[in-house]
């Protein structure tokens, strides 16, 4: 919701999403209409794709949510080139948002685009953030593995064609997965 009014029943509502430019919408609660108003010019061909959430199971068996953004057509054969982002930290939140490079760059070039919303981040609020604090860090480090390893299993990728990535916070959690983990990157 980004307004409502104090005089009647009508309010404004912002809509995005990784496959929906952000739009702003007028709605009236006593009539139940929802009306666009406006919205940003998309920017690139969503109409083959579709997102996911899934779970994946981390190490301690709680279950970590992710967002799979992909062609509605994929293949599930392991043969998917895949990025994986995530952060999982300071409670920053990472939703679903409208990305016109993720979407023009790789997305409409067959790219299956995956978030993970893995512990220490705000998505679940503070107890989810506090899981990953301190002693319990590397209950972040597992999530985001267990998501990898999902991604393979679900054969929405495979090792060779999983790529891993992440800024700040989510780039020193690269570090530590390269670190824990270098055989991923490599094949066999």
């Amino acid at each position: 919701m980004v307004t409502s009014s104090l005089k009647d029943d009508r309010f404004f509502l912002s809509l995005t999403g990784f496959l929906t430019p952000t739009s702003l919408y007028l709605g009236d609660a006593e009539t139940g209409t929802l009306e666009l108003g406006k919205s940003e010019k998309p920017l690139f061909d969503a109409s083959h794709d579709v997102v996911d959430q899934l779970e994946a199971t981390s190490k301690d068996g709680t279950k970590v949510p992710y967002f799979v953004v992909h062609r509605k057509d994929m293949a599930y054969d392991g043969s998917n080139a895949t990025l994986l982002d995530s952060y999982g930290g300071f409670e920053v939140s990472l939703t679903p948002y409208y990305s016109g490079v993720t979407g023009k760059l790789w997305l409409e070039h067959g790219g299956v685009y995956v978030l993970a919303n893995i512990r220490g981040g705000g998505e679940f609020g503070p107890a989810w953030h506090e899981a990953g604090l301190k002693t319990h860090r590397q209950r972040i480090y597992d999530d985001f593995y267990a998501v990898a390893q999902d991604l393979v299993a679900r054969k929405i990728t495979s090792t060779p064609k999983l790529g891993i990535m992440g800024g700040s916070n989510g780039g020193l959690l690269m570090g530590v997965e390269f670190t824990q983990h270098p055989r991923c990157g490599k094949q066999s």
